[in-house]
């Protein structure tokens, strides 16, 4: 099911948005679904990582961001 969103840009995004959709023979709606899928799924892949991490960082004993740079230092 579509829904149609009402939403406001500074002219110069929307235009490199239609430049994009054009030059890769899509239109502006397909871009701008296009575009959000794409943050989702990047928002999504970086809160797993971060919980990877944080796994990692109590079992190695992490307390703070200076017990990570320490180790990194090694």
């Amino acid at each position: 099911m579509l829904k149609t969103l009402n939403i406001s840009l500074p002219k110069a995004l929307l235009d490199e948005a239609d430049m994009i959709a054009q030059k890769h023979s899509s239109n502006r709606s397909e871009f701008i679904r296009d575009s959000l899928r794409a943050h989702i799924l990047r928002t999504k892949l970086m809160e797993q990582a971060f919980k990877v991490g944080d796994k990692k960082a109590k079992k190695l004993g992490f307390k703070t961001e200076e017990d990570v740079y320490k180790f990194l230092e090694r």
